[in-house]
């Protein structure tokens, strides 16, 4: 049987929403439309010709 006493004790407080979606927001992240479109500005142009690159 199930002690309703010792559940709570154990119980943890989830992360809100807030907090979770401030740490995803700080990060650097690319989306995937993002790599899509340098993958396909990379096809087109070759890595080395590509707009952006530097070469030197």
């Amino acid at each position: 049987m199930i002690s309703f006493d010792e559940e709570i004790r154990k119980y943890k407080k989830s992360r809100d929403v807030s907090e979770i979606e401030s740490e995803v927001y700080e990060q650097d992240m690319r989306d995937l439309v993002d790599i899509m479109l340098q993958t396909a500005k990379d096809t087109a142009y070759g890595v080395e010709s590509a707009p952006g690159k530097r070469r030197d």
